[in-house]
């Protein structure tokens, strides 16, 4: 699963990533830069576990989560839309799952 954290700037979506991922992401304002940090975590699952070790397998492999935190849009983006620069950031983050 990908999930991409996105809004306005100073909102809290660095906090929120740092959070689910137990990041040490900075918070600081990032200026014009448009940045896409992303972490993967495994969701850890008891029923999992449980089935491991009732058949034992090679491995176990949980189920894992793609967070991004992208970077804030500007109070205009409702307005006249997303910048091009965001979209191609997200493009190219989009095209690295396929």
């Amino acid at each position: 699963m990908r999930l991409g954290i996105i809004g306005l700037p100073q909102s809290g979506k660095t906090t929120i990533f740092n959070a689910l991922t137990r990041g040490n992401q900075p918070t600081t304002i990032s200026g014009t830069r448009i940045d896409i940090h992303t972490a993967v975590v495994d969701v850890p699952d008891e029923r999992v576990d449980r089935l491991s070790k009732m058949f034992n397998p090679k491995k176990t492999i949980y189920a894992k989560v793609t967070y991004a935190d992208i970077a804030g849009l500007d109070g205009s983006a409702g307005k006249s839309g997303i910048s091009g620069t965001l979209l191609n950031q997200l493009a190219r983050w989009m095209a690295s799952f396929t």
